[in-house]
């Protein structure tokens, strides 16, 4: 590390500056935001390493880590895990480097495996540009009108399908986060995937509440159907997660759902819809790029212990397997119990 600068892991009474720096870098996302380090401590106790990099006292450079660790986890630092997005952000190419060593010290210090960094690092060579996976992004006009014109003749016909079977959708306050737990926790049961936490959430909801808005969706006889949590980061509003009761898929609760995400953050001028992470071949790649949204690769990054590249390990997930059948066949209760346990263990 070049001694011109300093290197400390961020503590609670740093995380304003610590977004005041990020809002200022063109590449930062709401992945980078300190506030993902009170939920992650809060809901899972993971081990949180957020490196600041300082030049005269100012920061030049960050790195949200977490060490990802368990009998069944990686054993890695993720920037960051159930995300997206993460990686360095720095003034500098001195600074990247510099904190990139940090890092990998910091990997050898803890034991771990490697580092994953969610962005790619070209420069070194470590992206080959092979993915699987895609973020479906949407330019929001200035219009209402103009909105409905760009999402295209075939969901505007799903939309009007979830209207006329009696479908509404509404931003929620907290208090209804139970709700949309019931709703995501099922859906990721009749999927093989093991849930996150309620305790993941209700951190998530009230750490970044001004950031965070809640959504359900409800049929004719006002039973929710349907729920997601949009993230606003400066001109972008990001769904994460959303989930809708596999029984009432007919009436296109999704359609109805992000439909009304969507107007709002138009309405809000909000400048682009991120509609999340999907893998190729999925149900949920092809529901996202039927709103006519731009598919961008995700290319992420892995370098072991001594900074070389590895293999892509999230590369080409894996459908229908013995776990995945297993899973869903068990009781929505233990899932609950026992999905958090396994879920902060799995990054991706």
């Amino acid at each position: 590390m070049l001694e011109k600068y300093s290197i400390e892991i961020l503590q609670s009474t740093g995380e304003a500056e610590w977004d005041e720096f990020i809002l200022r870098q063109p590449q930062a996302t709401y992945c980078h935001l300190a506030g993902w380090s009170q939920v992650l401590v809060q809901s899972y106790k993971m081990s949180c390493y957020f490196v600041q990099l300082r030049d005269g006292g100012q920061i030049a450079g960050v790195l949200p880590l977490i060490h990802v660790k368990g009998p069944i986890a990686p054993d890695r630092l993720v920037s960051m895990p159930f995300l997206d997005y993460g990686g360095v952000l720095s003034a500098s190419t001195e600074a990247e480097e510099s904190i990139l060593d940090f890092a990998i010290d910091l990997v050898g210090r803890l034991g771990a495996k490697g580092l994953d960094l969610r962005a790619p690092l070209s420069d070194l060579g470590a992206s080959t540009g092979e993915t699987s996976r895609y973020c479906f992004v949407l330019s929001l006009p200035d219009t209402g009108e103009e909105l409905w014109k760009a999402v295209g003749p075939k969901v505007r016909n799903q939309i009007r399908k979830s209207e006329k079977s009696g479908l509404r959708t509404e931003a929620v306050d907290a208090s209804s986060l139970p709700v949309f737990f019931g709703i995501f926790s099922k859906n990721m049961r009749d999927l093989g995937s093991p849930t996150h936490s309620m305790a993941f959430f209700r951190s998530l909801t009230k750490v970044m509440a001004e950031r965070c808005r809640l959504y359900l969706t409800y049929d004719d006889n006002d039973r929710p159907v349907a729920g997601g949590i949009a993230i606003r980061f400066r001109d972008t509003v990001t769904v994460p997660w959303a989930s809708s009761l596999r029984s009432e898929r007919s009436a296109c609760p999704n359609h109805s759902l992000y439909w009304r995400i969507l107007r709002d953050a138009q309405q809000q001028g909000a400048e682009s819809f991120d509609f999340g992470r999907s893998s190729v071949g999925t149900g949920t790649f092809h529901f996202k790029k039927q709103w006519r949204a731009e598919a961008r690769p995700l290319i992420w990054t892995f370098l072991d212990e001594h900074r070389h590249v590895e293999q892509d390990y999230y590369l080409k997930p894996q459908h229908g397997s013995t776990a995945v059948r297993i899973w869903q066949k068990l009781p929505l209760s233990a899932t609950i119990r026992l999905g958090p346990w396994i879920r902060h263990q799995l990054p991706n």
